[in-house]
């Protein structure tokens, strides 16, 4: 018999009948509450899950120390620590406001109920309330595939050949980016799944250019020695090759930092003369060509995931960057995320770091075996690279702006001849996904709005908080 039919039980002993009805579910909850609420008994009644006695999907139960819900598995403090009511979660800073390892080690359910497509309970520390959606729990669940719960499309589109940039595709127009926050939206998505976005239509000035750079990365760009908004020419201002006419290989920009930039936006503005030829933009998938070294030479793959190697930038007086002290390991040149989205899936790509003008010297407390092994990598990732299934060359012109993923997507430039001025600036890549998940969470509370559903308490189970 369960803790709720014995509460039945001993009210109609102990209550008039009278009073039966009315008292009834303030009776069963002291009732529940004075039994389940002592360590000793509460195992025991916990025996008998509380939901469909034949164990369907929709199942509710509390057994042998945790809280099992429609097939997911947690510990009473993951979900305690999880509570999103206002007394443990602050409706507008989304903030904790108690502290989780105060929480006593016997913590466990005195209440638990279903509601439609929700959780409610009632915890043995002071008998708090806590409220769980099913979606929101599904997305903090241990044992099953990771859920993406910011933004959409999650996925990320590899490309299988060449991005069609000679038609400056994926793309957007500088009209619609800057009078609406949909369109701004749709830029972010685009550069999230492909790597990279065109805005057309731009004013081919270096005002227009600096505005959006301020647009897309929420009025904070970042700050490099470089400044936040820079105009450049082959003159060698910096000591930088891109301040150069020579051609530059497919690579990433400020490996040298801890943190590379993560956007990193061109226009061209000029390039003209008699004999104004070249300057072609060359675009590769960085994330596509290591998934094609994984799969065709999975040691060098694991090497060049593993092996750390420095980068520098030196040539700018005043500023020596290095990752990491001169000669000492830095990062490996394909970062990957500790885990897969799923318990057995392999780590997936985090970032690219791939610039071979500035990488540093190597080779100082290495086995000879591995320096080896390194320079073999290397050169089968670089190989993919240089293929022309991984080439896309685009002829950038004034009134054009290119956006990279600088963590994904690898650029550099054909030699050229002439006049040629490109201006641009960087974004974090903190700022352009704060950015984009806010925009994320607007879009989702006007649908709300629209439903009738909004209300600040809703919202706290939105995103990654």
């Amino acid at each position: 018999m369960s803790i709720v039919d014995q509460s039945r039980c001993a009210l109609k002993e102990t209550c008039p009948e009278d009073l039966a009805g009315e008292l009834g579910p303030i009776f069963c909850a002291f009732a529940t509450l004075r039994s389940v609420g002592r360590p000793d008994n509460f195992e025991k009644a916990a025996e008998e899950p509380a939901g469909d006695p034949d164990g369907n999907e929709h199942a509710l139960s509390f057994q042998h120390g945790r809280i099992q819900v429609d097939g997911m598995s947690f510990s009473p403090i993951h979900l305690r620590d999880h509570c999103r009511s206002p007394q443990s979660f602050h409706p507008i800073t989304r903030q904790r406001l108690f502290d989780t390892f105060s929480l006593p080690k016997d913590l466990h359910p005195v209440v638990l109920r279903r509601e439609a497509d929700e959780i409610h309970i009632t915890w043995s520390d002071n008998g708090h309330q806590s409220r769980y959606p099913i979606s929101f729990l599904r997305t903090i669940a241990p044992d099953v595939p990771v859920q993406n719960t910011e933004s959409s499309p999650s996925k990320k589109t590899l490309w299988t050949e060449p991005l069609q940039a000679e038609t400056h595709s994926p793309s957007v127009t500088y009209d619609s980016l800057t009078s609406s926050r949909t369109s701004l939206l749709q830029a972010l998505d685009l550069i999230h799944q492909h790597g990279v976005v065109f805005i057309k239509s731009v004013p081919p000035t270096a005002e227009a250019t600096e505005s959006l750079s301020l647009l897309l990365s929420n009025n904070h760009p970042r700050r490099t020695h470089y400044d936040t908004f820079w105009e450049f020419t082959a003159d060698l201002k910096h000591g930088d090759l891109a301040y150069s006419n020579q051609s530059l290989p497919p690579h990433t920009d400020t490996t040298y930092f801890e943190d590379p930039c993560g956007l990193q936006i061109f226009h061209l503005l000029e390039h003209s003369g008699p004999d104004a030829q070249g300057g072609e933009t060359t675009l590769v998938d960085g994330f596509a060509c290591a998934e094609i070294l994984r799969k065709e030479d999975e040691h060098s793959f694991n090497v060049l995931s593993r092996v750390q190697t420095g980068a520098h930038a030196l040539g700018t007086p005043g500023y020596a960057f290095h990752t990491g002290p001169p000669g000492a390991a830095g990062f490996p040149a394909l970062e990957l995320e500790k885990r897969g989205s799923a318990p057995k899936e392999k780590p997936t790509l985090r970032l690219i770091r791939w610039n071979n003008e500035d990488r540093s010297k190597l080779g100082a407390g290495w086995g000879v075996g591995e320096v080896d092994e390194w320079y073999n990598a290397a050169r089968a990732f670089d190989e993919i690279l240089k293929r022309e299934s991984s080439v896309a060359k685009v002829k950038l012109k004034p009134g054009i702006v290119v956006v990279i993923d600088n963590h994904r997507v690898l650029h550099g430039r054909t030699s050229f001849t002439g006049f040629r001025k490109m201006c641009g600036a960087y974004v974090g890549k903190d700022e352009w996904l704060s950015l984009r998940r806010v925009l994320r969470r607007e879009q989702n509370h006007l649908a709300r709005v629209g439903q009738g559903t909004s209300s600040a308490q809703e919202d706290v189970y939105e995103g990654n908080c």
